[in-house]
């Protein structure tokens, strides 16, 4: 076949992902097909594979800088290629002008590695460090490492391998390429190696790259020693194409930092702030808070999103890197679904420092809120999670979706839907005084009894959302309480075994009931520790209920739309059990789905014993001080888990 037959079949497969008429299946296959078929005839091109646990970004970044410089045009993969097709695709991009192809080789699935290398067939494999990011999807930390491993098997005998030298699981790879290895790093008998490395703030990473008894200072753009790595294995990557280390030198001085990887950018007020926001392994973190102890004189805030690739409960890993964080930042905001577990930090002096926000737009109001010019803010996330960059975008007015379930890897700044008015509103943030008014004031009232559910919706009725709401029904018939309409929602009193109730539903949504319920404490002078949170948990099977004292919202969007408004955990709560022994449909579909038949007897039996368990609640409450942990609530204290 001709060179203009294969360039038209590699043309028509790099658009065919714009048609829809093919399937997915069908483009990848044929891509796989023709691009191992097209990467043969590609031989002009200097191919590179980077991958690794972290670092594989920027290394690609940096590496297509320097071999532009010297080399020419090139192809790069735009981001880490998890599928088979974007490599495909990449090759496919290759033309005969064409200098260097650098892509990101993802290590995310067990079992890839040998198709995406069999496509790529690299001159050059880079590997950048090896953790247990994504160990989860393999059998154990041995396979990750094997899969990372597969790369330089396709490596040809006149190839390199780019190693890290101060990694040792990855020198132990260094027998599995076929061509010869250069090794980079900070460890004396690297062959490209960092010396007099000097980070800070308001500077910027400096280092000497050393090269077979040549030296160079280079002065980056680069913020901390996160990126000497990356910096040292791209100087690499250009001494095997031929470069000479000034030449080199010249073009990292001129790199600017990979967005949202420990990049600058400043408020158009004089507020600056960190990205570090594109994603957030657990290993990654400590490194954020080195930067952070450097930095002198700014107020320092770290804002703190999903963290990736946990082992354990997330809960306590985000109250360890809290705890360790209140060391480094003046403010720390907790931002996601597990954020309310840090609450329980908020006592003594560190009460005003830790506040947590399950969505996005509520951590940016309070951040914007608090933050002044020559502030420095530190941007820790996982962008498709979180999208924290908003925060930055909120305070010069650049940002009006608010959405956290779009699941978008690209930043909302260059996302068409930046500017159009998605989410709810922001909850108004109003945290309780440190010293609780007297239970006696205002109505006299001991408790309130929130039955959380959606009164905006009579779709909800009798479904696993509302039965929060179902609870405190009964509890009004069993004792003959009548209902009242107030602005906010519906009320009854009772007085239980001497307690005096008031029994509550809000006129809310489940996002938007924290900022609903706050007032209505405020006016009845009770502090949280006196209002009895009812709802429903998927994680206690249906009919059983459990009570707890105070903690995190699990997962409920009511429960941490309360504790966000309050910032605080200590609400009791009554957990009804409401997870079906089997439901062949999706959780969402299940729990705004009225109760079957046949799960009403339980539903109607978890009902008759919640009073009993809300009266076991009343009296261990009762006998507890006003606040609780009181005694725990000196200078100083943080509670350990």
């Amino acid at each position: 076949m001709g060179w203009s037959s294969w360039k038209e079949r590699a043309g028509r497969i790099v658009s065919w992902p714009q048609r829809t008429f093919w399937s997915s299946a069908t483009v990848e296959k044929c891509a796989i097909l023709l691009a191992r078929r097209w990467r043969p005839r590609m031989t002009q091109a200097l191919v590179i594979g980077v991958t690794g646990s972290a670092g594989k970004s920027t290394t690609r970044h940096v590496t297509e800088a320097i071999l532009q410089r010297r080399l020419g045009p090139g192809v790069t993969t735009p981001t880490a290629s998890t599928f088979a097709f974007a490599i495909a695709h990449a090759v496919l991009l290759l033309r005969r002008r064409h200098r260097f192809l650098v892509a990101e080789v993802h290590e995310g699935k067990p079992g890839l590695m040998p198709t995406l290398g069999g496509i790529l067939k690299p001159d050059v494999a880079i590997i950048t460090v090896a953790r247990d990011d994504h160990a989860s999807a393999f059998g154990s930390k041995a396979d990750l490492f094997d899969e990372m491993e597969e790369l330089l098997r396709h490596v040809p005998v006149q190839g390199t391998a780019i190693l890290n030298a101060d990694d040792p699981v990855v020198m132990r790879m260094r027998a599995s390429c076929r061509g010869q290895a250069l090794t980079y790093g900070l460890h004396p008998e690297a062959d490209v190696r960092a010396e007099d490395v000097h980070a800070g703030w308001p500077g910027h990473l400096r280092l000497t790259i050393v090269y077979h008894g040549a030296s160079e200072v280079v002065q980056t753009r680069m913020l901390s020693e996160h990126w000497v790595s990356a910096l040292l294995a791209a100087t690499a990557c250009g001494l095997v194409a031929g470069m000479s280390l000034p030449e080199i030198a010249r073009v990292l001085e001129d790199v600017e930092p990979y967005e949202g990887r420990m990049q600058v950018a400043r408020s158009r007020d004089g507020v600056v702030f960190i990205r570090d926001d594109y994603k957030a392994p657990q290993w990654t973190v400590p490194a954020c808070f080195e930067f952070l102890r450097r930095v002198e004189g700014p107020r320092k805030v770290l804002v703190v999103g999903e963290i990736s690739d946990t082992q354990g409960s997330k809960g306590v890993i985000l109250r360890r890197l809290t705890r360790e964080a209140l060391n480094v930042a003046d403010l720390i905001v907790v931002v996601g679904p597990w954020s309310s577990a840090v609450l329980k930090l908020k006592q003594g002096a560190y009460a005003e420092r830790v506040y947590s926000f399950s969505r996005t737009r509520d951590a940016a109001a309070f951040v914007n809120g608090w933050l002044r010019p020559g502030d420095l803010v530190m941007l820790k996330g996982s962008n498709k999670q979180n999208h924290l960059a908003r925060i930055l975008m909120d305070r010069d007015g650049e940002i009006h979706c608010w959405r956290d379930d779009c699941g978008f890897d690209r930043f909302c700044n260059v996302c068409d839907d930046r500017l159009r008015t998605v989410g709810p509103p922001a909850i108004a943030i109003q945290p309780m005084p440190a010293e609780p008014p007297a239970l006696a004031g205002g109505r006299g009232l001991d408790y309130l009894v929130l039955g959380l559910g959606n009164a905006e919706r009579p779709r909800y009725e009798d479904t696993p959302h509302n039965v929060g709401f179902a609870l405190v029904d009964y509890l009004a018939a069993a004792y003959g309480a009548a209902w009242h309409t107030a602005p906010w929602g519906w009320h009854a009193e009772l007085t239980l075994k001497g307690h005096r109730l008031c029994l509550v539903k809000l006129r809310s949504s489940m996002n938007e009931i924290g900022s609903k319920l706050m007032p209505v404490l405020a006016s009845l002078d009770l502090p949280p520790e006196r209002c009895v949170l009812a709802y429903d948990d998927l994680d206690t099977p249906l009919g059983k209920l459990r009570i707890r004292e105070r903690g995190s919202a699990g997962g409920h969007r009511g429960v941490a739309s309360i504790l966000a408004a309050a910032q605080t955990d200590t609400f009791p709560r009554i957990k009804l059990g409401v997870r079906p022994a089997g439901a062949n449909m999706s959780i969402v579909e299940y729990v705004l789905s009225p109760f079957l038949p046949e799960a009403m007897p339980a539903m109607h039996a978890m009902l008759a014993q919640g009073e009993e368990r809300l009266l076991f609640l009343l009296q261990q409450l009762r006998s507890r001080p006003v606040a609780l942990d009181r005694a725990a609530k000196m200078p100083g204290h943080v509670a350990q888990d």
